[in-house]
């Protein structure tokens, strides 16, 4: 199927158009005004939309949200998020993006699951903690009490098997 050509809104489903079923989906909004998506959600965490009637699929929700209210998506584009909410559909925060401006934009946000140290989304330890920990006499068990991480993480990092870069 050819990309962009997810809404055919003249068709309906169980009496109901597209705009209707997509609606009813839509749960609360959040606090930063994110409308977050109900239904199917993939194993990659994104909102999914059924498309059973007329292409025998799934289809991502956020396209779906950013089809309805802009039209079709450019051949080569994506939708990006700019709240970088999986499940938001609401059309305010949605862009379009080549593969390369979304990988730009995840980097620039600190997202990136290959990020070092503090620049990492689920760091627990600064660089000054790294530095204290090699240089304390102090077992791995009361470090990690006192830092929160296990003491295998204390012995990789006495080690430098973890935190090499510093």
């Amino acid at each position: 199927m050819p990309r962009g050509v997810y809404i055919r809104t003249k068709f309906a489903f169980r009496g109901k158009t597209t705009e209707q079923r997509f609606t009813e989906k839509i749960g609360k909004t959040s606090a930063r005004g994110c409308h977050l998506w109900i239904g199917a959600i993939g194993s990659h965490g994104y909102g999914m939309f059924g498309w059973r009637s007329l292409y025998k699929h799934m289809v991502p929700a956020h396209r779906v949200a950013y089809e309805l209210v802009h039209g079709a998506v450019p051949e080569g584009m994506c939708v990006c998020h700019t709240c970088d909410n999986r499940l938001c559909v609401n059309p305010s925060h949605l862009f379009l993006g080549t593969h390369l401006d979304n990988s730009n934009d995840k980097i620039s946000k600190g997202r990136d699951r290959h990020a070092l140290g503090e620049a990492a989304s689920k760091a627990k330890l600064s660089e000054k903690d790294v530095i204290f920990i090699r240089n304390s006499v102090d077992g791995p068990t009361a470090l990690g009490r006192r830092f929160g991480v296990s003491p295998n993480q204390i012995w990789m990092i006495k080690t430098k098997r973890s935190c090499r870069h510093v």
